[in-house]
Parts: structure tokens; C-alpha cells; sequence
């Protein structure tokens, strides 16, 4: 499919949750035990899954992390810390507080 054409559907929240629900259908990883990354790391919004679908090559990776291998959890584990310290800090200069802003993973 051409991505040009279905940028907007491809960015939205419901195309991510069609794609979880294809994994727990075809690869019976539970939703709650996914863990789907790409070369940059796991992809947590719309907006990370459209960013790696217009790779060149893209090549997305779906693990059970009950299953995971631990180096590659723990890689994981370490952007999604660099990651949350982004978003702490874009809060903390928008002069957002957790409790007011839970949509970005506080409160």
C-alpha cells in the first residue's frame, strides 16, 4: 500500500490498534505482553509506527516479553527512560504538572 496516500489513517490511533489486534490474532501475543519495536526503539504512538513504515526498509519486530531476549529488554527499557525524561522535560517548559497533563503518562 502506498503510505503517501494513507498518511491519515496510518497516524491514527485506531490503524495501531487494528495492527495490535493482528498480532494477538496471528502471532497470540496478548496485547498486554507486546512489545513491537523497530530499529530506533518500541513503538508506543501512531506517530512512532508511521515514522517506522516510511523507512526505507522498514522491518518492525513484535516480541511476546514474556519470551523477550533480556538484552534486548533492557535496551528497550533504556530509551523508554531517555524517552520519559524528554517528555518530563517538555511538561516542566510548557509549565505542565503531571496531575495536569495525564495524557503524557502521569496521574
Amino acid at each position: 500500500f502506498n503510505l503517501d496516500e494513507m498518511e491519515g489513517i496510518v497516524k491514527s490511533e485506531d490503524f495501531v490498534s487494528t495492527l495490535r489486534e493482528n498480532v494477538v490474532h496471528y502471532f497470540n501475543v496478548p496485547f498486554d505482553h507486546q512489545a513491537i519495536c523497530d530499529d530506533e526503539g518500541m513503538l508506543n504512538s501512531a506517530a512512532d509506527f508511521a515514522r517506522a513504515l516510511k523507512a526505507t526498509s522498514p522491518c518492525i519486530r513484535v516480541y511476546d516479553v514474556r519470551e523477550m531476549p533480556q538484552h534486548v529488554k533492557d535496551h528497550a527499557l533504556q530509551k523508554l527512560t531517555l524517552s520519559l525524561a524528554d517528555v518530563a522535560r517538555s511538561q516542566r517548559i510548557l509549565g505542565a504538572s503531571p496531575a495536569k497533563c495525564p495524557e503524557l503518562g502521569a496521574g
